[in-house]
Parts: C-alpha cells; sequence; structure tokens
C-alpha cells in the first residue's frame, strides 16, 4: 500500500512539472507621446506601451512601426521619427496584430525665399504685384507663411505690404521679402518710357518700343503675351524679359513678335497652333527665338499666325493654316517659319485673322488664306494657299490687314479698303461687305493705316487721326459714333478722334487703338478691361488717355 502510494505521488508531481506557463496576448498598445509637434530635420523618440487584457504592461514583444507620409515624417525600428517635410503624419506602432497611432504635427521653417517675378523695370508711376515664395529646407514651397516686404529706396521704388512695387523716380531699388528670418530679393529698374513705336495687339494687351530698341508691354498677361515672365496683367508698362534689341515688334492674338536689329525674330505668349514658331506649341512669358535661322527686316503678327520678309522679299510664315494663311496647303499647323511660294517679291507684309496681305515691290497687293468675307480682294474661292492679286487697286505705299478686311494708301494719300463690312470697317458710308477695294469716303488724305479687329484708323497729313467701324469699346475715340451694326454702336465713315492731339501715326488692334504725338508721346483709347491702355486703370476710354511713364 506505501508502495502504491509512493508511485502515486511521484505520478503527480511528474504531471504538474510538464504543464507550461500561460502567457498573456496584447490586447492593446498605447504610444508616448501621443500627439506632438516634431521640427522638419529634428527627431523624437517614442515609446510602445503594451499592455494585457487586464491593462498590465508586457514587454519583450516586438513591436513593427511605420509612417502614413514618409515625404512628411520617417520612422525607425525603435520608435525614432525624423521630420522630413511639413504638415499632419501618423505614426503607428503594431504588436501581435494591435496596433496604437501618434498624431504628429511636422513643422518645416522656412529656410529661403525667392521673389517670382525676379528683376523686372517698370516705369515712372507705373507699379508690378510681385509675390514670394517660402521654401522649406528641400526647395518645397511653403504654403500660409507671413511675408513681409521692404525697399532699400522708396525714393525711388516703394513697396506695399501686399507686394505692390511703384515707381516714382529713375534708378534702381532693391525689393526684400522676408519670412521667418530668411530673405529674397528683386532688383526693381525704374524708367521713363520714350517710345518711337506702337503695336496694340489682337487681343487686350499693348506692346511699344522705345528709341533704344528696348519692348515694354502692358494689358492682359493671361498668356504670357508681355514677355516679363510669369505674372498677371498690368496697368501700366513692363519690360519684356531678355537682353535684346528689336528693330521692330507686333502685336497679335494673345502673343507678341519682334525682329531683333539683328534680324533673328522672337515670339512670346500663347504658343497654341505653333503661334511662336519655335517649332512647339507650348507658350512663353519670355522672348523665344523663331526656329529656322532666318534673319527678316519686318514682321507682323495676326491672330493665330504671323508671318515676315526677309532682305530680299521672301515671305515666310507660322502658326495656324486652318485656311491656308500660311500660303501652303500641306500643314494644318506650321510649328516653324514656312516659305510662301510667290513669283514677286515683297516690301510689305500684314497679317489678319486666318489671311494674309502683302505688298509686291513692284506696288501690286497679294493676298491668301480665307476668303469668306472677300477679305482677299478676289472673288471666287472661299481660300486660297497662293497669293493672289487684289482686284482694281492702285499702287499702295501703307497696307494694313484686320480681322476680315484689308486697308491700303496710296502715294497720293488715297484710302481704300476691301473684304467684311459687317461694322462699317471699310469707311465707305456702308456696311456691304466687298472684295472690290472701295475708296474711304471723306476726300482725306492720308499718310498711314491701321487695321484693327473690326475697324480702322488713319493718319491725315496734317496729323489729325480718323477712325472708322466697330466702337463697342470707345475704340474710334469719339463720341460721334451714332450709327449701329449688329445692335452695337459704329461709324461706317471716318470720324476725327477727339482731344485735339496731332499725331505722327496710328495703331489699331482689338477694341483699343493707340499713337505717337508729332512730340513722341503714346496715348491711347478704348477698352480697357486689361488695363492694355496703359493709364493705370481698367476704365475703358472714349478719348485718348496718355500712357503712364513718359517724360
Amino acid at each position: 500500500m506505501t508502495r502504491w502510494r509512493l508511485a502515486a505521488a511521484l505520478l503527480l508531481t511528474g504531471c504538474q512539472a510538464s504543464v507550461a506557463p500561460v502567457i498573456p496576448p496584447v490586447a492593446s498598445v498605447l504610444i508616448s507621446p501621443d500627439t506632438a509637434t516634431v521640427i522638419a530635420r529634428a527627431t523624437l523618440q517614442l515609446q510602445a506601451v503594451l499592455l494585457d487584457s487586464s491593462g498590465h504592461p508586457l514587454s519583450g514583444r516586438a513591436v513593427h512601426w511605420t509612417s502614413s507620409d514618409p515625404f512628411l515624417a520617417t520612422v525607425s525600428s525603435t520608435g525614432l521619427v525624423t521630420g522630413v517635410g511639413h504638415g499632419p503624419v501618423i505614426v503607428t506602432a503594431t504588436a501581435e496584430q494591435r496596433s496604437g497611432t501618434a498624431h504628429l504635427t511636422v513643422f518645416a521653417p522656412v529656410a529661403s525665399v525667392t521673389v517670382d517675378q525676379g528683376d523686372q523695370t517698370i516705369v515712372v508711376g507705373g507699379a508690378v504685384q510681385l509675390s514670394a515664395t517660402p521654401h522649406d529646407w528641400r526647395g518645397v514651397a511653403l504654403a500660409a507663411r507671413v511675408v513681409s516686404w521692404s525697399s532699400s529706396d522708396a525714393g525711388t521704388v516703394a513697396v506695399t505690404p501686399a507686394g505692390v512695387a511703384t515707381g516714382h523716380a529713375p534708378g534702381t531699388g532693391v525689393l526684400t521679402a522676408t519670412s521667418e528670418g530668411q530673405a529674397g530679393s528683386a532688383t526693381i529698374t525704374v524708367a521713363l518710357l520714350e517710345l518711337r513705336e506702337l503695336a496694340p495687339g489682337l487681343s487686350t494687351h499693348t506692346c511699344g518700343l522705345t528709341r533704344a530698341g528696348a519692348t515694354f508691354c502692358w494689358g492682359s498677361d493671361a498668356y504670357g503675351q508681355l514677355g516679363n515672365g510669369p505674372g498677371g496683367d498690368n496697368a501700366t508698362a513692363v519690360l519684356t524679359k531678355g537682353d535684346h534689341t528689336f528693330a521692330t515688334v507686333s502685336g497679335g492674338g494673345r502673343f507678341t513678335c519682334g525682329v531683333v536689329t539683328g534680324g533673328a525674330a522672337y515670339c512670346w505668349g500663347s504658343g497654341s497652333r505653333g503661334r511662336l514658331g519655335n517649332g512647339s506649341v507650348a507658350g512663353s512669358p519670355i522672348p523665344v527665338a523663331v526656329a529656322g535661322g532666318l534673319d527678316f527686316r519686318t514682321l507682323s503678327a495676326g491672330f493665330s499666325h504671323a508671318c515676315a520678309l526677309t532682305d530680299d522679299g521672301a515671305a515666310y510664315c507660322w502658326g495656324d493654316n486652318g485656311t491656308w494663311q500660311l500660303g501652303t496647303v500641306t500643314l494644318k499647323l506650321g510649328l516653324t517659319p514656312s516659305h510662301v511660294v510667290a513669283h514677286v517679291s515683297f516690301s510689305t507684309i500684314a497679317v489678319g485673322d486666318g489671311f494674309t496681305c502683302a505688298l509686291a515691290v513692284q506696288g501690286e497687293t497679294y493676298c491668301w488664306g480665307n476668303n469668306q468675307a472677300g477679305q482677299l480682294g478676289s472673288p471666287g474661292a472661299l481660300m486660297s494657299a497662293e497669293p493672289l492679286l487684289v482686284q482694281g487697286t492702285p499702287a499702295f505705299t501703307e497696307l494694313g490687314s484686320g480681322a476680315r478686311h484689308s486697308c491700303g494708301v496710296t502715294a497720293d494719300g488715297a484710302a481704300y479698303c476691301w473684304g467684311d463690312n459687317r461694322s462699317g470697317e471699310l469707311g465707305g458710308g456702308s456696311t456691304r461687305p466687298t472684295p472690290t477695294p472701295v475708296p474711304v469716303a471723306g476726300g482725306l488724305t492720308f499718310s498711314t493705316i491701321s487695321t484693327g479687329l473690326d475697324f480702322t484708323c488713319g493718319v491725315t497729313i496734317d496729323d489729325a487721326v480718323y477712325c472708322w467701324g466697330d466702337d463697342s469699346g470707345g475704340q474710334l475715340g469719339t463720341a460721334a459714333a451714332l450709327e449701329a451694326c449688329d445692335g452695337r454702336p459704329c461709324s461706317s465713315v471716318p470720324l476725327p478722334v477727339s482731344g485735339g492731339l496731332r499725331f505722327a501715326s496710328v495703331a489699331a488692334g482689338d477694341t483699343h487703338a493707340c499713337g505717337l504725338t508729332t512730340a513722341s508721346l503714346a496715348y491711347c483709347w478704348g477698352r480697357n478691361s486689361s488695363g492694355q491702355l496703359g493709364d493705370g486703370t481698367t476704365t475703358d476710354r472714349p478719348a485718348p488717355v496718355r500712357v503712364l511713364g513718359q517724360p
């Protein structure tokens, strides 16, 4: 009996020794701290606390760490967080399929500041809106940071807390933008505007050429047509960027082109339909070279294409070719200059909306492209890629092409127009379109003529400007337009521009016009929705107003 009890005791002892201890599973994970702010490029150590179902801490368990956005913060295998970017991030610790989170905010101090527009040249009395962008240590832009502005010489150029720079006197000043102790700057040059040529665009902008060959532009910059880099509309003149000396400049539809003194052509603004001629449809807010390496002596920009003449009178065109306005049927778009096949040499070229006209050195006028309104001056075909001789024209010395009409001036000062006439832009006293040139009414003797969108202006030999056609924006420069064309004010005969100024030249654009007086002062009138008159406002002007920044 004793032996049996001893065996039973030994057996019971052996069974108790083989039972494994119970290991409680992880029931929850807490992170300490669970909220915190981390500075970019600094570190924060997090601790994971593992608890069982009774809330007792556990040790010796594997923990896996992850970050919701490694571009904002990274976390090591030991819970060491390193700030990278700027913004909210969630760090998660996981053990045995249980997780805990910490909600962190990464703050990136400003490491650098750039003035987005860079160096600028404005005119006395002119202004430009500047903007500054703070960046973090990686160069990433930071939003919602306070920026303060200052000027090295407020007497030359002052700056408001909102970054509007205003020129007060010729000279230069450095404008500095500061944020969180970091600064960026731009040099602003203030110049007097001394213009010798004006080029209103077939959109809401205007450019002018100074005596020194610099190009200033004002008005809409929606497509970069002002040429001064990324920016916005400007109601006063700003210098087109690039160290170029231009011989001539021409404003088109949402783009601008010019020829430099060496003969190379440059364009800027919208690149749609190949307007810039540089082999691309991408736009550019600064001048880019027209491809091909050709040297030109003159150039004309239309609504969506441009043409230029070489020294030997050959014509080259680029841009939209939807109505064969480039002088070829083989291209839909002319991304680079295409030679216009003609059996004559040209002395002058004028580009409209979908068509082109040119004066031959012998005095004849040729046109090609869209002819739906008779703008080629030749009845028959609706389009022609071949230059057609304008029928019944005398020899012109001046030529201009508008949206759908053209006009010319003879050596003795007689003006003739042809094409569309829905707004009276032919000036013959009616609104009937005609493919045959008709004399402009009034018996005036003109020295020069310019065609705009649906209107025309000319300077007489006694230095007066007369305009006719559409007056919906006040572009005729007078309150005397009492006719109505399709419900819009217009005049089918020339009306004198008000103000009593004496002009040496005039240039017609979209729904505005500009002229240089005999004293070489620039005035503009008409629609001013984007500041295209250059007077510092966006108020329409039915009479000439002086462009700001002149002596």
